[in-house]
């Protein structure tokens, strides 16, 4: 699953769903545009816009708008404190379970799971944080 890229006009805004995101059209193309961009784009702006396709929908995680002259991406700070959640969870619990201080097997298992599945949130949320800067990065440097 890459980053695709696609400009062109927005047309068709929706109003807010629950979660403050918007839907919209730019060209042909069915966009859903993150609640962090979604005060930055109007009717008829020509934008660029990057993220990942989901159910024949791009879904936005970064934009550059040309009419007013604006680059944004989503915030990152969730995945930063995410990241950071996982490696505390990884790092004390892996210790913890790898030194056996519980005395118990099944405690120390649960310890060692907890730091694995810490880990995997650390890696998923560094790999969400890596697409959102690469989709700002396209839609900043890229001619299309």
């Amino acid at each position: 699953m890459g980053i695709i890229v696609q400009r062109g006009q927005i047309s068709a805004i929706s109003a807010p769903d629950k979660d403050g995101s918007i839907s919209c059209r730019l060209g042909e193309q069915a966009v859903k545009v993150h609640r962090d961009l979604a005060d930055k784009v109007a009717n008829g702006d020509d934008v660029m816009v990057a993220g990942e396709m989901k159910d024949q929908t791009l879904h936005a995680m970064a934009l550059n708008n040309f009419s007013q002259g604006m680059s944004e991406q989503i915030d990152c700070t969730n995945n930063i404190l995410l990241m950071g959640i996982g490696n505390i969870l990884f790092v004390f619990l892996g210790i913890i379970g790898l030194q056996g201080i519980s005395g118990s097997n099944i405690i120390d298992s649960v310890e060692l799971v907890i730091a694995v599945a810490g880990l995997v949130l650390a890696v998923i949320a560094y790999r969400r944080m890596v697409r959102i800067i690469r989709s700002n990065n396209i839609v900043k440097y890229v001619e299309l």
